[in-house]
């Protein structure tokens, strides 16, 4: 699990470079629920 997260995470950063700061906030705050879906579908499939 710490791998996607990583994963994520960089592409994250790399997103804060290309995109205006506020439109970086809302892709985080997207990309981080996304995660938290994810994780959760693995937990119920687990």
């Amino acid at each position: 699990m710490p791998v996607p997260l990583s994963l994520s995470i960089v592409n994250l950063s790399f997103l804060n470079f290309l995109v205006p700061t506020h439109q970086a906030i809302l892709i985080q705050l997207l990309g981080f629920s996304l995660i938290f879906k994810v994780d959760d579908n693995k937990a119920f499939i687990g």
